[in-house]
């Protein structure tokens, strides 16, 4: 497995997902420079505090997905577990009330065999 060619796939990939969280983060910077010079200006507008702020929570929470995606893209080059491509997926086509019904017998099950236990000791 080639991984410094992975790598700089991996960091292709990011680049984008960076370079986007960077000029957010930038932005957010901007806008926080704002928020404080709004705070100390005399009479105080809450309005325009209030958002600016949302917009720097809004520019801060795009910075951390942004930021998360770039690395789960890059540490995506270490995952070497075996997975099998062709594997089909099985899924659980019962209804809650199918559900219902086997956590309740395994209930009785359960109890049956405590009971059972509780006997011997």
């Amino acid at each position: 497995m080639d991984f410094a060619a992975r790598r700089a796939k991996a960091n292709d990939d990011a680049k984008p997902l960076r370079k986007e969280a960077n000029e957010k983060d930038l932005a957010a910077q901007a806008l926080k420079t704002k928020l404080a010079e709004l705070k100390k200006a005399q009479p105080r507008d809450d309005v325009a505090i209030n958002a600016t702020q949302s917009e720097i929570d809004v520019l801060t929470k795009r910075v951390r997905e942004l930021s998360a995606k770039a690395q789960e893209i890059e540490d995506a080059i270490y995952d070497l577990k075996a997975v099998n491509p062709n594997k089909k997926t099985v899924m659980d086509d019962r209804t809650p009330e199918q559900l219902l019904e086997v956590i309740a017998a395994k209930g009785v099950e359960i109890s049956q065999m405590l009971g059972q236990l509780r006997i011997q000791s």
